[in-house]
């Protein structure tokens, strides 16, 4: 038996819509009865605000607002908890990556993950996948058999999308190129193969959490020469170190010269037992019960200087995506990129660069450039700035009878010459001058003159809506 249930059918009755009234003076008693009248429910009456929470029939609406005691009806908004998806990435968190995602997430920056493929159908990847090739079998569809390739690339660039985890880049495209076999095993010919795949496909980021401790001269060619073709190369120091630490135990490709050597940190900043040391540490980045997204389709926690590779993987992103610029006219930006993580990680252990933890741990927040302060869209950042501010429309007036938009000197809501010529009455003055009017000196150098009548010239033809 299927189980069905039949029975009369009738028509349901429209949703209640939840709203709060907000009255002239304090709620009465005759107003919790006109919104019953009507057929609602009163939820709450409160005494910080003259307001009624109450749920109505839609039909109801238009008769609550035209009630004498009602000055207004708006809807109940929904709200949730703040930011719990970057909260369940701590990693991402803690390095500060969720300060700058208002702003940046990485959005045109392509990132190479070299490791057991990526799990493309993840619904915290599935956006921002891209495509790639599997070097192992030979073929276009870099499916991840074992599950590492899929852990590390949510690290990177787990979707923003109110589930499940966030990633450092969340706008970062996404590149699968297979190296690892399921088993976790991989040669260094498929590793420079996947090299020269990503140089020829303008990538910009490429992340290797996996190691050996063999040189090979071939193998450090292909990392320079993709180093100097502008990849910005990330590594994973290995998981060869005991507690305390002896030796040098920095696998390859992280010992590399060119590439970033990423050690791992716990939650309280301290060094993860396994993380291997040595001189060619860079940067640490948390790697220790960071949650995940899995191969499953669901998500894992996993620990390593596999997982805190990509957070340094995926801060690169977000640094190139700032505009980070040539400033040492070589062509290429990913020295920058480099510098830009040297000159702003939070130091830990020994001061300076140490062999447990490099130059600290990367902080995403300081590295990347702030939004431009050319605020007037003109391209030059200039005294405009110091009077526009974000939007030189916010300050609009908000009714006839309120002050003048500064600009707009006879508040017509429009800037144009007329403004222009009405400087005249308050030309040379200056902060001691009683007729100073600090709003129409727009370079803020305490005096307004021919300065502030040129600095017009971007804001004319602007007008207040």
């Amino acid at each position: 038996s299927l189980g069905l249930w039949w029975g009369d059918a009738t028509a349901d009755p429209p949703a209640s819509i939840r709203v709060i009234v907000t009255f002239r003076q304090a709620p009465q008693v005759r107003d919790e009865m006109l919104i019953r009248n009507l057929g609602g429910a009163v939820r709450h009456v409160y005494g910080l605000v003259p307001a009624i929470a109450a749920e109505l029939p839609p039909s109801a609406l238009s008769s609550l607002r035209l009630a004498p005691p009602v000055a207004m009806v708006e809807e109940d908004q929904v709200v949730h908890l703040v930011d719990a998806e970057l909260d369940n990435s701590w990693g991402v968190k803690h390095i500060g990556a969720g300060d700058v995602h208002p702003f940046d997430k990485g959005s045109g920056i392509k990132v190479a993950v070299l490791d057991t493929g990526i799990y493309s159908g993840h619904a915290d990847l599935n956006d921002n996948y891209a495509g790639g090739y599997d070097f192992v079998n030979g073929d276009p569809y870099p499916w991840d058999d074992h599950d590492h390739g899929t852990l590390v690339a949510g690290v990177v660039a787990a979707e923003d999308n109110d589930s499940g985890v966030v990633g450092v880049a969340p706008e970062a495209e996404l590149y699968a190129l297979k190296v690892l076999d399921s088993e976790g095993s991989g040669w260094s010919s498929d590793i420079i193969a996947a090299l020269d795949w990503a140089v020829a496909n303008d990538i910009d980021v490429v992340n290797m959490s996996f190691g050996g401790s063999s040189y090979s001269s071939s193998y450090q060619a292909a990392m320079s020469n993709a180093y100097q073709a502008g990849l910005v190369l990330v590594a994973a120091a290995g998981n060869e170190a005991a507690c305390p630490p002896v030796g040098d135990t920095v696998l390859y490709p992280a010992r590399f010269n060119e590439v970033i050597a990423v050690a791992a940190t716990d939650q309280w900043d301290e060094r993860a037992c396994f993380s291997s040391t040595g001189p060619a540490v860079e940067l640490a980045a948390p790697g220790l019960y960071v949650i995940t997204t899995h191969r499953s389709g669901g998500y894992a926690y996993a620990s390593g200087t596999s997982l805190a590779s990509p957070h340094v993987a995926g801060a690169a992103a977000l640094v190139l995506a700032s505009g980070v610029t040539d400033g040492n006219g070589n062509g290429r930006v990913n020295d920058e990129v480099r510098t830009r993580f040297q000159e702003t990680a939070y130091d830990l252990g020994a001061a300076g660069r140490d062999t447990w933890y490099g130059y600290g741990l990367v902080d995403a927040g300081e590295a990347v450039l702030p939004p431009s302060a050319d605020n007037d869209g003109d391209s030059f950042t200039n005294a405009v700035e110091v009077y526009v501010g974000t939007d030189p429309l916010d300050a609009c007036p908000d009714g006839p009878g309120d002050d003048a938009w500064p600009p707009d000197m006879d508040n017509d809501a429009d800037v144009d010459v007329v403004d222009v010529l009405l400087f005249k009455p308050v030309l040379q003055t200056c902060v001691e001058d009683p007729l100073y009017d600090p709003r129409f000196d727009l370079n803020a150098d305490g005096c307004i003159n021919i300065l502030d009548i040129l600095l017009y010239k971007p804001l004319l033809q602007t007008q207040c809506s």
